[in-house]
């Protein structure tokens, strides 16, 4: 009998997600071909730190040359962490901010931390974000235990460097490539990767820097037990004809008619097949299912470090298709359990299965101000998740349809 209701359990989730799925439509961001732009809404770090937020204890990044030229890649830690204004303690909520000389207030900020990556000819490389990647060195051996990156162009460990002068042969390097750690511990925050000019560092135009794709993988680990959830690299191409006219340190985010863009627009809707907070797992019933989408603005601006913002527009759908709705404001990062959109009192949301009414449903969600980007994190847990309770988790690309009309803009240093 268990095996006949699961059974039914598992033909009414594959409808939903198959039926709700978009079919023929357009959509220029991409999280499964290779890009200029690369976009990793949540990094995170807590380990050996108190966090009220499920994320994880550190996060492998992964990114990889697809091409069999070298590329120089500059990347962005983007850190979405508030800090105490009276000890500038990382913090959550305004709690955390009292101590023996009184409260003070949770106040919210974001701020870059930049780096350049070198990569050879079909080269993949991956770090942890809490130690990153030390700086290139020549002789491995001589920093036994420390992370380094082993090609030298000399040892004939790497690919033959096509850009060398005739005659001469050289190999390819990773010389110049040094992986910064994140910012501070705890962190949460994004990070974005762009192909730039090996000389010059102006980001690279044109169909040819569509050469990068890139994965997380989000890690829990205590004693006698290990989470693991990955997820896909946000991929932007490269137009096939950048904006010659364009200031050379703004990228802008729009395939128009009119040819006034770098790079592929950002989407007009984002699409995220989900359960309803707080369902019972089909597959154990002894778990309840809770999602947090993880959003992150297009339009941001490195060089003032003045983040994008925009109201997200939620439209949301039960297998009944009936349908509800509400809205909030997404500024520089927004990582919320659905059921905590739209109420304080996550028992009585539009998102929690008590309310929709059934197992499972779809949330269609478009943005006005700054386009937005963003990936879903689940948790299976005995109640409301907690960071390394023994929850399991997965991460999820979330689907995305058609392109804004409105030009996004990334404005670099």
């Amino acid at each position: 009998m268990r095996h006949v209701r699961w059974a039914r359990w598992a033909a009414a989730v594959a409808t939903v997600l198959v039926v709700g799925a978009p079919h023929a439509t357009r959509a220029d961001v991409t999280s499964d071909q290779a890009a200029a732009i690369v976009v990793w809404p949540i990094v995170s770090v807590t380990k050996d730190t108190d966090s009220l937020a499920p994320f994880a204890d550190d996060t492998l990044i992964q990114l990889s040359n697809t091409s069999t030229n070298p590329v120089v890649v500059h990347c962005f830690y983007l850190n979405a962490n508030s800090h105490c204004s009276n000890s500038g303690d990382v913090c959550q909520v305004g709690a955390q901010c009292c101590g023996g000389d009184g409260c003070g207030f949770c106040l919210p900020a974001w701020n870059e931390t930049d780096f350049n990556i070198v990569l050879t000819g079909r080269q993949p490389i991956a770090w942890e974000a809490s130690d990153g990647l030390k700086d290139f060195c020549t002789t491995p051996s001589a920093d036994a235990g420390e992370p380094c990156i082993p090609l030298d162009g000399v040892s004939r460990r790497g690919p033959k460097d096509p850009t060398a002068p005739s005659g001469v042969t050289r190999f390819q390097s990773n010389a110049g490539t040094r992986i910064l750690p994140v910012p501070e511990t705890p962190f949460q925050g994004e990070l974005k990767c762009i192909v730039v000019d090996q000389t010059t560092g102006v980001p690279v135009r044109g169909s040819a820097a569509n050469v990068l794709i890139g994965q997380a993988t989000l890690e829990t680990a205590e004693e006698g037990s290990l989470d693991v959830a990955k997820y896909n690299a946000i991929g932007i191409k490269a137009l096939a004809e950048g904006n010659s006219d364009a200031n050379e340190n703004v990228l802008t985010l729009q395939n128009s008619p009119a040819g006034q863009g770098d790079y592929e627009g950002c989407p007009n809707v984002l699409i995220l097949n989900h359960f309803f907070d707080a369902a019972i797992n089909p597959a154990d019933t002894d778990l309840q299912i809770f999602t947090w989408p993880v959003f992150v603005p297009c339009t941001e601006n490195l060089l003032q470090q003045i983040p994008g913002a925009a109201i997200a527009q939620y439209l949301v759908f039960n297998e009944f298709e009936q349908r509800f709705s509400t809205s909030n404001t997404v500024q520089c990062f927004r990582a919320t359990g659905l059921s905590s959109i739209d109420t304080t009192q996550p028992e009585n949301s539009i998102f929690n299965v008590g309310v929709a009414g059934t197992l499972v449903g779809q949330t269609r969600v478009t943005p006005i101000g700054s386009g937005l980007l963003a990936v879903a994190l689940e948790f299976h847990a005995t109640n409301s998740p907690v960071l390394n309770n023994g929850n399991h988790s997965a991460d999820v690309n979330v689907h995305y349809q058609g392109q804004r009309s409105a030009a996004d803009r990334i404005t670099l240093p």
